[in-house]
């Protein structure tokens, strides 16, 4: 039995000699830079469900673009930055910002055309004003009037304005609700600003890791915001706790969303919805 196992090693022992040398020129750099991309990709994915609930209802409702406008912006300027003659060997940023832009402009169409009139001639305007700029900066940079550091600058100022343009927080805040907060989107958001960090931080890229370390703080205010709604201010009612909208009897009162505590002090002469 130990001959034939000696001989299988020794059979395949090149085959593990190629496989080794596979995983051992894979650096860290590389593997970030992959999960980013899977991640940034899922991130840019989870905004789908909404825009195809606005395609279906043929309306956005009080839904704001906002978000989606900065994150095009944001990959323009850090696609530009990525190109061979501002950042050399940077495909992954590459491929992350190309593909997002795709999603983001699907996404911009589609919410521009079941907009009303002056939203539309907002979204107009924004993206008016993007595309000028990206037009004014990129033949600066390529001509050498502009360093590539001037568009790492840019990247920055963008990057941040994205991680902290979604409105969905102050929603949260107004209704007491994360029903229109997914946890999975805020978890891909968090888990792909740790892998963009990582991926900046190996490569020394300091242009696109202060906005990422940025990122991980937005997105663990957005986790830490949704459990603290999910669990600490949940709106219920003893006999249906399946409803989000129940109200709580309190003295004779009742109260919309309210906490979860309240349902504990209510006096005991009081009916509950």
């Amino acid at each position: 039995m130990a001959s034939l196992s000696r001989l299988f090693l020794l059979s395949f022992s090149p085959y593990f000699s190629i496989f080794a040398k596979m995983f051992s020129d894979i650096s860290g750099r590389t593997v970030f830079g992959i999960l980013g991309n899977i991640t940034a990709f899922g991130f840019c994915a989870s905004a789908a469900p909404t825009i195809y609930n606005h395609w279906i209802q043929r309306t956005v409702k009080d839904s704001k673009p906002y978000s989606y406008l900065a994150a095009l912006m944001n990959c323009m300027i850090c696609f530009a930055y990525g190109l061979p003659f501002g950042h050399p060997s940077n495909w992954h940023l590459l491929i992350i910002n190309g593909g997002s832009f795709l999603f983001e402009v699907t996404y911009i169409c589609i919410f521009y055309k079941f907009s009303p009139a002056d939203l539309r001639d907002k979204i107009s305007r924004i993206l008016a004003g993007e595309l000028a700029y990206v037009m004014l900066v990129l033949p600066l940079v390529l001509y050498g009037i502009y360093t590539p550091d001037v568009l790492g600058i840019h990247c920055i100022i963008t990057g941040i304005l994205m991680y902290g343009s979604p409105t969905i927080i102050i929603k949260v805040f107004q209704t007491k609700s994360v029903e229109h907060m997914p946890l999975a989107t805020t978890l891909i958001g968090l888990f792909n600003a740790i892998f963009c960090t990582a991926y900046s931080y190996l490569s020394s890229d300091l242009y696109i890791l202060v906005p990422n370390a940025m990122g991980i703080i937005f997105s663990a205010f957005q986790f830490i915001v949704f459990l603290c709604f999910k669990f600490c201010c949940t709106s219920i009612t003893p006999r249906d706790l399946e409803s989000p909208k129940g109200t709580t009897t309190l003295l004779g009162e009742k109260i919309p969303n309210a906490p979860v505590w309240l349902y504990y002090v209510q006096s005991p002469n009081s009916d509950i919805a």
